[in-house]
């Protein structure tokens, strides 16, 4: 189905708000900066393409509502406002116009040491807290990660995260930007869990620090080669698994060149100590061995953040976003947490008009507009969806939906009522 065009797409909401521009364009949806029309707070509006019909849409539309629905925390971009108009989704969200990867793509050789702990620590923050609230994110990199004017850095893009189900539990392993997969997902475990998020928090953190990706492989098996030979060779639960994939069927598994691998610190030769021993508690093959976030809130290079009381749950606030934040509850009655601006709002390949040459060959993200799901690179197979955890919180966004659409046929009604006493009267 075609999306409508610019002006059809303002004649849907121009009860409530004006159309600037188009800021973003991928395969699932459309994002506008807009502007509220009773406040003037200047917002992000992701609209999907298709209608509630397509499943598909559906589904990522509901996930994406339902995960943030329930993550309220300053380090997690809020939901201002969703709603039904012609049988499509829009997602509102506060608007912010840049992210770790703007700040990446300016300094060109990484981020001060300084700024890369600030970083590093928000976004701790951000996924320990979803981490206990049972939700694991499944696509952390830089494009998904907004910052605000104030310096509060803000997790986006939960349309491919999940609620966890315990032990036992099978996810898709379709899941997460390649550059940033862990290796249970590159040999394609499905039986994974919180850790495949500290696996990219690290990747991330080496990133921040020298402005190059840690794992730049250009498919599944490149970016294995590139694992073993920086960390050494696979568990041999993940080994037995890469054999036992018929995507792998005529690859040979990826050896560490010598007895050892790389050192991560020769990848990180002006990073400080503390940062290469917390990457190394990250990046580690077996997720069962891998940190999690209380390790990490723990280790000593955060300690200043420790001392500043700086805690997951209590990082200060951008006073902006408060504001937002105040006025969509009094004043659209809206539902209650975010994301924001253009190309990070999980759109397919997320970068549209707003894409960067850099940005788009990131791994090249899942959706239609992802690399193809082989080993060597082909057959893509769409979105990871696990029909199963769905459920979770896919009823309750579903009720909301069916609210809204009420809401709207009854608007349309006295709307009706309206013109038809008006024309009577004359």
């Amino acid at each position: 189905m075609q999306a409508p065009a610019f002006q059809d797409i303002q004649a849907l909401i121009s009860d409530s708000y004006a159309c600037e521009t188009i800021i973003g364009e991928g395969a699932y949806g459309i994002v506008l900066r807009a502007r509220h029309l009773s406040t003037g707070r200047v917002v992000a509006i992701k609209m999907f393409k298709e209608t509630q019909e397509d499943e598909l849409t559906r589904r990522t539309g509901l996930r994406e509502m339902g995960v943030l629905r329930r993550l309220r925390h300053d380090n997690v971009v809020a939901l201002l406002e969703a709603f039904t108009r012609g049988g499509r989704l829009f997602l509102v969200f506060e608007f912010v116009q840049r992210t770790v990867l703007d700040d990446l793509e300016a300094s060109g050789s990484g981020l001060a040491p300084d700024l890369v702990r600030d970083v590093l620590w928000q976004l701790l923050c951000a996924v320990d807290f979803c981490h206990r609230s049972g939700i694991v994110h499944r696509d952390i990199k830089p494009e998904n990660l907004l910052v605000s004017s104030g310096g509060v850095v803000k997790l986006c893009d939960f349309g491919f995260a999940t609620a966890l189900r315990g032990d036992g539990a099978a996810y898709t392993d379709y899941v997460s930007t390649r550059w940033y997969r862990s290796p249970e997902l590159l040999v394609g475990d499905t039986a994974y869990g919180t850790p495949v998020d500290i696996w990219a928090l690290g990747c991330l953190g080496a990133e921040l620090a020298t402005g190059l990706p840690l794992f730049p492989g250009e498919s599944d098996l490149g970016t294995l080669a590139h694992v073993v030979t920086t960390i050494g060779n696979l568990p041999a639960l993940q080994a037995g698994i890469f054999r036992q994939n018929p995507l792998f069927r005529d690859e040979a598994m990826p050896a560490a060149p010598h007895a050892a691998a790389a050192s991560l610190a020769a990848k990180l030769p002006a990073a400080d100590s503390q940062l290469v021993d917390l990457l190394n508690l990250c990046l580690i093959c077996d997720p069962a061995r891998r940190a999690t976030t209380a390790d990490l809130i723990a280790h000593p290079y955060f300690a200043e953040m420790r001392r500043g009381n700086m805690s997951a749950d209590s990082f200060a606030s951008d006073e902006g976003l408060a504001s937002i934040l105040g006025t969509a509850h009094s004043a659209m009655g809206s539902l209650a947490s975010v994301e924001s601006a253009g190309r990070m709002l999980g759109l397919g390949d997320g970068r549209g008009k707003g894409g960067r040459s850099r940005s788009r060959a990131r791994g090249r993200p899942h959706g239609s507009d992802a690399a193809p799901r082989k080993a060597s690179g082909g057959d893509a197979s769409g979105m990871g969806h696990d029909a199963e955890e769905d459920d979770v919180y896919e009823e309750e966004a579903d009720a909301f939906l069916e609210e809204e659409e009420e809401d709207e046929e009854e608007e349309e009604e006295e709307q009706e009522e309206e013109e038809g006493s008006q024309g009577q009267s004359r």
